[in-house]
């Protein structure tokens, strides 16, 4: 998009901030592809302007604000197509109805079966009791591993694109990690999705056992870590908290040269991880206004960090803060955003889980036309 200031960085001269990549017709459908990414997969996604009557595919995620028990996860994405010249289109929602059977294995069918692009995950090893700021959630809120969660719906899907939005870098071993999820890299065929974050409640580190002053370098390295067993057959690395060297580490993902690395946080440490670290970049719980910032804040970080090429240019996704419409859709497309990720609200307030989601999914579909 033509006057977008660039997110590589050292080249402001760039006219826009996406990533413009193929990806094959049978993961996206037929056509073309035009206007915002709606929870798009972000590696190899097409993005192009096509005059005519070309189809728009455009892709919805929704991510439950109250953690499900195991057998209502309920993080799910759908994919529509229309033609260019109408926002209507029929949605291609098979076997979701507010008859259906939500059990735990179904439900990632009925995903799938609906053309739905991908699940993603949150994470809080622990949480604190009794709940205090800034702790997100109360003490009994029900939250799977992201390992867990990422490796059933891996096994049981075969289309759908899986994601950790955010893992809690910091608290992990990232060697153990870059296994598990090389893994998952593996028996999902190249479908991960890989996100990452610092944390914020200080109580979650002491647990653990890792200090909370060190969580944004320990961050920073663990990238690196991992990304060196992932791209390295004689991986080879020395830091701060993990040196590597004489060991193997097999299989590497599938995908080429990793799954994409998305990085998540608004604070100016987070933009600049993101500009020198990340094939992307996600604000949670953003205004428009905030949204602004956030960029504002990427392209002040592009202008002092160095981009490797290999990176590519930075994809945005966002969660917006309150209720999308088609206009808030639309301004956050002019904004430079390619992704957004729908929270549906709380589920259990609206019946039983499955009949909320499948009421949310329905009216989110006539809501914004798709």
């Amino acid at each position: 998009r033509g006057g977008r200031p660039s997110l590589r960085g050292g080249r402001p001269e760039a006219k826009h901030c996406f990533a413009k990549r193929e990806r094959a017709d049978t993961d996206v459908g037929p056509g073309g592809c035009k206007g915002i990414i709606i929870a798009a997969g972000r590696q190899r996604q097409q993005r192009t302007e096509v005059a005519g009557a070309t189809l728009q595919m455009a892709r919805v995620l929704f991510a439950s604000s109250e953690a499900p028990r195991p057998r209502e996860k309920r993080v799910f994405a759908f994919t529509t197509s229309c033609r260019a010249d109408s926002m209507a289109s029929p949605l291609r929602v098979s076997g979701l109805s507010a008859q259906h059977k939500w059990r735990k294995v179904e439900f990632p069918w009925a995903m799938e079966d609906a053309g739905f692009e991908s699940a993603w995950t949150g994470e809080h090893v622990v949480v604190i009791d009794p709940q205090e700021p800034p702790s997100p959630v109360p003490p009994h809120f029900p939250m799977l591993d992201t390992v867990t969660a990422l490796s059933f719906a891996a096994g049981i899907t075969k289309r759908l694109r899986i994601a950790s939005g955010i893992i809690l870098l910091a608290q992990r071993n990232p060697v153990v990690l870059a296994k598990e999820l090389s893994g998952i890299d593996v028996l999902s065929k190249g479908r991960l999705i890989f996100g990452v974050g610092v944390g914020y409640v200080a109580r979650e580190f002491e647990v653990i056992g890792v200090p909370y002053e060190e969580r944004g370098a320990r961050v920073s390295e663990h990238i690196e870590v991992i990304r060196a067993l992932w791209t390295q057959d004689r991986p080879q690395f020395e830091g701060r908290f993990t040196q590597i060297s004489g060991v193997q580490q097999k299989p590497m993902p599938v995908q080429s040269p990793h799954p994409p690395i998305i990085i998540g946080g608004t604070s100016s440490a987070a933009y600049r991880r993101a500009v020198r670290q990340g094939n992307g970049w996600y604000g949670f719980a953003l205004s428009l206004e905030a949204t602004k910032q956030s960029i504002a804040g990427l392209q002040q970080a592009a202008r002092t960090q160095s981009r490797p090429d290999a990176l590519g240019e930075l994809e945005l996704t966002v969660t917006p803060a309150g209720e999308v419409d088609r206009d808030t859709v639309k301004r956050f497309e002019d904004l430079g955003v390619s992704r957004l990720v729908l929270l549906p609200g709380r589920l259990r307030d609206q019946g039983t889980p499955g009949e909320a989601a499948v009421r949310f999914v329905e009216e989110t579909v006539r809501n914004l036309g798709i």
